[in-house]
């Protein structure tokens, strides 16, 4: 973890994502960025939504463009790209280690990801995915 004196010198950060999955295996939420110092994000859709869903059934964790919503028009385009990327991500709730977890990008690249599993308490890390948080990728685990 960086520390840091103030929210504003963490601008270009890495995230981390916490996954908590519910009593089904399964959790969903979503990740809002702008630019923090204009109001581009109202007037020319100068920003980044993006849907983060997990399925502890199939073992796959997502991450794609936020649905559009009524007041938004339909057909357009995310226009802000934000540095950061995910740095690492870690699932409670796991009561077994994936063997595997593949990392696959919309441009079609993959990349096998280290997988650490605390058993004491029952987490699964993946450490440095590396990919960038305004692009869809796929992580899929295999059992």
């Amino acid at each position: 973890m960086r520390l840091r004196r103030s929210s504003k010198l963490m601008f270009h950060d890495p995230l981390t994502l916490i996954i908590a999955p519910n009593a089904q295996g399964q959790a969903s939420g979503s990740i809002y960025m702008d630019d923090e110092i204009t109001v581009a994000h109202g007037a020319s859709r100068s920003y980044v939504w993006r849907a983060l869903s997990f399925d502890g059934k199939t073992g796959i964790i997502a991450c794609g463009r936020r649905a559009e919503s009524r007041e938004e028009t339909s057909g357009s385009e995310d226009t802000y790209r934000p540095l950061n990327t995910v740095e690492r991500i870690v699932i409670a709730g796991q009561s077994r280690a994936p063997t595997t977890a593949l990392l696959s990008t919309a441009g079609g690249a993959s990349q096998q990801l280290q997988v650490i599993f605390d058993e004491k308490f029952q987490t699964v890390t993946l450490k440095k995915p590396d990919v960038p948080i305004a692009e869809d990728w796929t992580i899929t685990f295999s059992y």
